[in-house]
Formats: C-alpha cells, structure tokens, sequence
C-alpha cells in the first residue's frame, strides 16, 4: 500500500514538473514568435524616417577625420545647431550628434564613438538642464545603443544606463517593442512626411512652426512662478557624465564650448530660480577653464529671440535657429576658433 502511494506521488511530481516545462517552453516559443514579429515592427519603424536613424546612417557616410565641429545633446541641440549655416559661414564641415532627450551619459559614449574616427577642433555641449535631473529614461539610451556599430561601447552604454530591471526585460522584445505597433500601422500607410518639420541633414531637424504662446500664458498665470530642482553634480549624475565627455574632448586636445540653447521668453519670465542652475553649469566651465554660453541669459539682455522664433515653448524654429546660429558663428570668428 505504501509503495503504491509513493508510487503514485512520484506519478504527480513528475506531471507537475512536465507541466512547468511545457509552460515554460511554450512561453518562449510564443516570445519567439511575437518579439519576432514586433522586431520586425521596430526594424520597419526606424527605417521610415525616424529622426536617429537618419542622424546615424549620415555620420556613417563621413569620411574619417573629416569633421571641424561638432554638437552634442538632446533635442535642444538636434533643433538648435544647422550645420549648414555653420559650414557655409566658417568654410567647415560640422555635424549634429542630437537626439531626442539625450542625457549626458548617452552622449559620452555616442563621443566615445565618434571620436575613433573624427578628430574636431570643437565640440559644442548644448546644455539643457531638463535631460540632466535625476529621472530615469531608458529610452533614449537604447534607441542610440542599437544603431552603434561599435559593439563594446554600445554593451557599455546599455549596461551603465539601464537598470538590471530593464537590462532583463530588453531580452524579451514582445514587451520591450510593444510601442512600436501604433507607429508600424501608421508607417505601412505610407510616412507622413510634415514640410513644417522633418529631418534635413547632418543630423539637424528644421522646423518652421510658429509657436503661439496664448496658451501658455494662460498656463502660466494659474500655477504661478517656476522653482527648477537643484542639478545634482554627485558621481554618476548626469553633470558627471558631461563632465566625463570634457575630460574626453581635452585629453584629445579638443576645444570645449558649453551652450545652453534658448527656451521661450514667455516661459523663462515665469522661472524664479534660473540662476542657480546657470551658476551650477557655469562652475563646471570654470573648472575645466572653458567657455559658457548662456542663450536664456544673452536672451535677456540683447533681445535676440522671440516667441515666435519658437516652434514651441523649448524649441527653436528656423527663424530662431538662423538668429542664434549667426550669433554664435560671430563669437567663434571673434574668439578665432577656426583660423
């Protein structure tokens, strides 16, 4: 009786495991056949016009060492710098490494990168303080990640800006690329490819949208003033990594500027503390003994830029962007950068 029951608890343990071994198996093959299709997806999506994209396939089609200039950043830069204006008024070749909320730990290793085969006299940093809180954004590090051909530093960048978390979930591309089924559908009906904003060249996104800031104001005048977070410059902050990227460009004898591109007068009007986070960026130029350029700061004194040189409240567009260009361009003949 006995040997019966272990016999027949032995019988029960064994379909149970069989039954966790079929589960698991058929959990993977149903990943494999979902994450493949959504893989597909995310493939086609970034083949159609997506802005990252496009910057990576033009910087692999410049010869090595062939690049003056050079800008990094989020957005801020991406929709900021023309090199065009640049090349033209200088008689140099220049490139915008931007990308959609780029931290400053991205763009040390896309620098990291770069400079295997390019070697600029300058480097310009755009500097926006709102890729350089403390939020967690894992998004914009594997979407450059993925289109670095240089596999370690691609391994090092996924590893250092992701967390263990998400480092797993990656593995599983049915959720990871879960996001991408909306724009796959819209994508197969053909890209809509917007004349008032699309990518142009050398990694700058133009815009001329005109941005109304009626509702901001509006906004504004029922939440009251703006008090921004203190930057924190602790190891491993994103202060920390800009501050990695400077060491980088000047162990190669590369000039530095920091530049902090314009946010709408209206907006800014409304910020109390702006100062603290101006002086916070402007201590880390002077301890590497570069310049800052403050565009919200030269804004409010020169005038130079306009709401309606805005696309939208942080943005330029065209019309800001040649204002800004040109002003920056005369400083860099006046402080003979390119001579």
């Amino acid at each position: 009786m006995i040997v019966k029951l272990n016999l027949s608890m032995s019988n029960s343990r064994k379909n149970f495991l069989s039954k966790i071994v079929l589960f698991i198996l058929g959990f993977f093959i149903l990943e494999f056949i979902i994450g493949s299709i959504f893989t597909y997806m995310h493939n086609y999506n970034l083949n159609s016009g997506f802005h990252t994209k496009l910057m990576w396939d033009d910087l692999y089609n410049k010869e090595d060492y062939s690049l003056d200039l050079v800008f990094s950043g989020s957005s801020h830069a991406m929709e900021s710098f023309d090199p065009e204006i640049f090349d033209q008024a200088l008689n140099i070749e220049s490139f915008n490494l931007g990308t959609a909320a780029q931290k400053p730990q991205t763009g040390y290793y896309i620098l990291q990168h770069v400079l295997q085969t390019q070697q600029p006299k300058l480097v310009v940093f755009e500097v926006y303080w709102a890729v350089m809180g403390t939020d967690y954004y894992p998004k914009q590090a594997v979407e450059n990640m993925e289109l670095i051909q240089d596999k370690s530093i691609s391994k090092a960048l996924f590893k250092d800006a992701l967390s263990l978390k998400d480092q797993v979930l990656y593995q599983f591309k049915s959720y990871w690329y879960r996001g991408d089924i909306s724009t796959f559908l819209k994508n197969i009906q053909g890209p809509v490819k917007s004349p008032y904003r699309y990518y142009k060249e050398n990694g700058y996104v133009y815009s001329s949208t005109i941005f109304d800031s009626k509702d901001l104001k509006e906004h504004l005048a029922r939440t009251g003033p703006i008090v921004m977070d203190p930057l924190n410059t602790e190891e491993g902050s994103q202060a920390y990594y800009l501050e990695k990227s400077i060491q980088l460009c000047q162990e190669r004898n590369i000039e530095v500027l920091l530049v902090t591109s314009p946010l709408c007068p209206t907006y800014m009007q409304a910020v109390e503390n702006y100062k603290e986070t101006h002086e916070t960026i402007q201590n880390i130029a002077d301890k590497y003994q570069i310049e800052y350029l403050d565009y919200n700061i030269i804004n409010e004194k020169e005038q130079l830029i306009k709401d309606e040189n805005f696309r939208d409240r942080s943005h330029l567009n065209y019309s800001g962007v040649k204002i800004m260009n040109n002003h920056l361009i005369n400083y860099l003949i006046e402080n003979n950068y390119f001579t």
